[in-house]
């Protein structure tokens, strides 16, 4: 697959597979152009930290995110500190990064925007 030609916000979770199977070191680099501001660490997870004008607001990005990521079962960690929020992706059952991570971060970064 052409990670730099997917629209990730189009990659459907529930229906197929794919995008659950173990990411290789280049296929990772690829995606991550496709995710602005998130960074690899320990080549096991994405990170990012999202900074809110309120406590309450960080509250609601991380509700909208419980909901979408419960409605694709695939779950983040999420940190609240104040006004920052920081999020988490890996996928458990393969102990490090599928694409599903990838879809989910950028998901996470549409709902920031909108």
């Amino acid at each position: 697959m052409d990670y730099l030609k997917t629209n990730l916000l189009e990659v459907d979770l529930k229906n197929r597979n794919e995008p659950f199977y173990l990411l290789s070191d280049h296929q990772v680099k690829e995606l991550l152009i496709l995710v602005k501001g998130w960074e690899v660490i320990d080549g096991k997870l994405i990170r990012k930290t999202f900074s809110f004008s309120s406590y309450l607001e960080g509250a609601a990005f991380s509700s909208s995110l419980m909901l979408l990521s419960e409605n694709l079962n695939h779950h983040p960690d999420i940190l609240i500190s104040f006004k920052d929020v920081t999020v988490e992706f890996y996928t458990h059952n393969i102990s490090g990064l599928s694409l599903a991570d990838f879809v989910l971060a950028k998901k996470t970064d549409y709902l920031v925007r909108y």
